[in-house]
C-alpha cells in the first residue's frame, strides 16, 4: 500500500518539529515555507516552555543533548508608588519554567530536519477539496496534489481560512511593546537571574526575562508591556483601529516611539525603565480565536493556526509542539491515520479551549481589569490569582506544585 502523501504549510518551529516526527514516523512529508531559506534564522524573541517538553524534545531527538534553556524559579509582581519613586514587592510566585530564544531553538530543530524535504520560496495561493486529495497551488504556478495537510502557518493561517472562514482573530483590547537588548552586565544578568519580575501600571503591566544569547558570554534580556487600548488612549484616542496592527521596529513611526519613551519613563521603576527604555521596540497586536476541531477533510490545524490562544498564556509555541507530540502518540496507537487525526483534534481542541478561557481571565488580571497596583494588598492580589489559576491546567502554576 502506497504511503499517503502529507504537506506541511509552514516551516517555522512547530512545522520543523512536524516534518521530522513524521518523516522519521515514514510518511511521505513535503514542507513549503513562503519564505526564503534563512531569513528566520536570527530572530532573537523571547519563549518560555515547560521544562518537560525541552526533555521530551531531546528524547524525540529534536534538539541536542545539550541544548540549555535558562530557568525561572520565581516569578515577581511589583507594584510602583511614581511619587515616591518606590517600588512594593506584593507577590512572589514559585514555578519553574524554561525560557530560550527563538532563533536558537529554531536552529536546532532545523538541524535535525533533513533539508530537502523543505521547499522555501513557495508562497501557498489557492486551496482545492477533491473527492480524496487536496490540491495546492503555489505562486510559481505549480499545483501539488496531497492525500493530508497539515497547516502550521501560525496566526493568519490560510488553512483556519479555508476551512473556518468564520473563525478570523479578533483583538483583544492591547497591545505588546516588545524588545531585547543584549548584554554582559554583570549585575543586571544576576538581577534577573532564575526570576521574572513584573510591574503593574495604569495600562497593564510590564516584565523582562533571561534568554541565552548565541554568544555563551553574553545574556539576552527579553521585555514586553502589555498595553491596553481604550477610546482615550494617549496614542490611538478615536483611531482603535490602528492599535490592531503589528508594526516592527524599523518603520514605528516618531509619535509612537515618542509616546513609549514617555511610558516607560513615567510608569516604571529604574530597573525596568533603564531596559525598557534601551531599543526601538516593535508593536504586536494580541489577537485570540478560538475553533472547535483541528481536523476536517484531511486537512489538519497545529499549534496557532488552531486556536490562537492570548501570549500572555505563554502557549503559543508550546501548543503547537505539544500538537505535533500528540499527533505521532496518537498515530503510533491508532496505526490508523484518519483514526489518529480524528481523535487527536478532540483532544488538542479540548485543551486549547481550557487555555483560550485562561488567557481571557489572566488578560483581565494583567491588562483589562486590573487591581488598583498602588493600593492593592498582598493578600488581595493572592486571593486574586489563586481565584484565577485554582482550576486551571496550565504548566506555569502546574510546574510550581510538582
Amino acid at each position: 500500500m502506497p504511503r499517503p502523501k502529507i504537506a506541511i504549510i509552514g516551516a517555522s518551529i512547530v512545522g520543523m518539529a512536524c516534518t521530522t516526527l513524521l518523516h522519521r514516523a515514514g510518511f511521505h512529508v513535503t514542507t513549503f515555507e513562503q519564505r526564503k531559506a534563512g531569513v528566520a534564522d536570527d530572530r532573537g524573541v523571547g519563549l518560555a516552555f515547560p521544562c518537560e517538553l525541552i526533555d521530551q524534545l531531546k528524547q524525540q531527538d529534536l534538539i541536542d543533548p545539550d541544548f540549555s534553556p535558562l530557568i525561572i524559579e520565581h516569578r515577581e509582581l511589583y507594584a510602583y508608588d511614581k511619587e515616591k519613586d518606590q517600588e512594593r514587592l506584593l507577590v512572589t510566585q514559585p514555578t519553574h519554567i524554561s525560557t530560550m530564544n527563538w532563533g536558537l531553538l529554531y536552529q536546532q530543530l532545523k538541524k535535525h530536519l533533513p533539508s530537502e524535504l523543505v521547499n522555501y520560496e513557495y508562497k501557498l495561493m489557492k486551496i482545492e477539496r477533491h473527492n480524496t486529495s487536496t490540491h495546492l497551488i503555489f505562486n510559481n504556478g505549480q499545483v501539488l496534489e496531497f492525500d493530508y495537510v497539515i497547516f502550521t502557518d501560525g496566526s493568519q493561517s490560510i488553512g483556519r481560512t479555508f476551512l473556518f472562514p468564520q473563525a478570523q482573530p479578533e483583538f483583544a483590547g492591547y497591545i505588546a511593546w516588545r524588545t531585547a537588548i543584549i548584554t554582559d552586565d554583570s549585575d543586571k544578568i544576576q538581577r534577573l537571574l532564575q526570576r521574572q519580575p513584573l510591574y503593574g501600571y495604569s495600562r497593564g503591566i510590564g516584565f523582562s526575562y533571561l534568554i541565552p544569547s548565541k554568544n555563551k558570554n553574553e545574556h539576552t534580556i527579553n521585555c514586553l508591556i502589555y498595553d491596553k487600548i481604550t477610546d482615550n488612549h494617549p496614542l490611538f484616542n478615536g483611531k482603535m483601529r490602528e492599535a490592531n496592527k503589528n508594526i516592527p521596529s524599523h518603520l514605528l513611526p516618531e509619535s509612537y516611539l515618542e509616546y513609549y519613551r514617555n511610558l516607560v519613563q513615567t510608569e516604571f521603576p529604574p530597573f525596568p525603565r533603564d531596559l525598557f527604555s534601551r531599543n526601538i521596540p516593535f508593536i504586536q497586536t494580541i489577537r485570540d480565536t478560538l475553533i472547535d476541531s483541528y481536523y476536517e477533510n484531511k486537512i489538519a490545524l497545529i499549534g496557532d493556526a488552531s486556536t490562537l490562544l492570548r501570549p500572555v498564556t505563554g502557549s503559543g509555541a508550546t501548543k503547537g509542539l505539544q500538537d505535533s507530540l500528540e499527533l505521532m502518540k496518537q498515530l503510533r496507537r491508532t496505526g490508523n491515520i484518519d483514526q489518529a487525526f480524528t481523535a487527536w483534534s478532540l483532544t488538542q481542541a479540548r485543551a486549547a479551549k481550557h487555555l483560550f478561557e485562561l488567557g481571557k481571565s489572566l488578560s483581565d488580571f494583567y491588562v483589562m481589569d486590573t487591581p488598583d497596583w498602588t493600593t492593592v494588598t498582598s493578600t488581595e492580589i493572592q486571593e486574586l490569582w489563586n481565584s484565577i489559576t485554582k482550576n486551571a491546567n496550565w504548566y506555569i502554576t502546574k510546574s510550581a506544585k510538582n
